[in-house]
Order: structure tokens, then C-alpha cells, then sequence
């Protein structure tokens, strides 16, 4: 339901809605909304009046959606069902209902490409702080790092976004043990 308020009957409108979440996606970088994200529009939900609109978030600045309340629905993945439902109440092809989540970059695949590079940086100033001291005793922490961050990536191609995210974290991990620990001093 989108915000109102009763004693001074002020009614959100869709479009400033979507406006506003286009542009908290904007700033954000998340890639999960556009202009063609599938949107349902309910208007007037228990009134005589009830209208529903399946429209994009490009085409509700040009909709008519009639008199507030209005409730907004941005569904993520569909069941083969609910497509089917939706087409018999829109009078639609089940496939005019596009999957919203198609369009969604994973979290993980995120994360790991991002600190996978973070980490290979962090590893090579590492070594290079440790061959200024000649020290060889973190050799097998700085395989483990790279075998952990290699690992992070591997998972992530498999589908397996925990151990991804795990693996990243565990290769930060023993570097910074070498940081805080005193062992060794670089920059992050």
C-alpha cells in the first residue's frame, strides 16, 4: 500500500513511487530494477471501484490508474502457475509476464568479484612488505590466500554462493590475522 494519510488525504502516486525506487536503484547500483520491471497495480482494494493494472515501471508515468489507494507489487520469480493465473485475469500470454529476477545480479557474484580483487591487491603489497623484511615464514599463509580467493571464484561459477562468499572471507581472513597479529605490516 503506498502512503497516505487519511486526516489530510494525501495518497502517494505510483509514479512518484517508482520514480523514487528507480532512483534509490540508481544510487545503489543494484541492477534489480528498470524501466521494464514487470509492476502490478491494485487501486481502490475494497471499494466497489477495484481496478488492477499489470504495467512497466516506464509505462506507469503514462497509466491511468484511476482514484488512490493504490498498491503496488513488484514479484520476483513466477511460478509456470501464477503466470497462469495471471494470464486468465489479464486476459494475457502467460508469457507476457517477464521474470523480475532474471535481471538481478546475485549478491555473492557481487561480493566475490569485488573482494577478490581487494584481496589479490591486499596479497601482492603483502608478499612485497615481506620480501623487504626478507621473512619466507608467511609462504604457506600467502598460498592459502591465493587458493582460498581462487576457490571463492570457482564456487561462485558452480552455483555455490555460500562457499563462494565463505572461501573470499576466509583468504581476508588470514591476511588480516598477519596484520593484526603484528605480523606483518601492509596496506590494506
Amino acid at each position: 500500500m503506498l502512503e497516505w494519510d487519511e486526516s489530510s488525504n494525501f495518497f502517494l502516486e505510483p509514479s512518484v513511487a517508482v520514480k523514487s525506487l528507480l532512483e534509490a536503484e540508481n544510487d545503489l547500483h543494484g541492477e534489480t530494477l528498470t524501466d521494464d520491471t514487470l509492476l502490478f497495480v491494485a487501486s481502490r482494494m475494497g471499494t466497489e471501484n477495484v481496478g488492477t493494472r499489470v504495467v512497466s515501471f516506464k509505462e506507469i508515468a503514462t497509466s491511468d490508474l484511476g482514484k488512490p489507494p493504490h498498491v503496488l507489487v513488484i514479484p520476483g520469480k513466477l511460478h509456470f502457475t501464477e503466470r497462469e493465473a495471471l494470464a486468465a485475469i489479464f486476459d494475457q500470454s502467460a508469457e507476457s509476464f517477464r521474470d523480475n529476477s532474471e535481471a538481478i545480479t546475485r549478491t555473492a557474484k557481487t561480493m566475490v568479484s569485488k573482494y577478490s580483487v581487494k584481496t589479490l591487491k591486499a596479497l601482492e603489497r603483502a608478499k612485497a612488505a615481506a620480501a623487504i623484511t626478507n621473512s619466507t615464514k608467511f609462504g604457506d599463509v600467502f598460498e592459502n590466500v591465493e587458493c582460498y580467493t581462487q576457490d571463492a571464484r570457482r564456487f561462485l561459477n558452480e552455483g555455490k554462493d555460500e562457499l563462494a562468499v565463505l572461501s573470499i572471507g576466509y583468504a581476508e581472513g588470514l591476511l588480516d590475522s598477519l596484520r593484526f597479529g603484528g605480523q606483518l605490516e601492509f596496506e590494506w
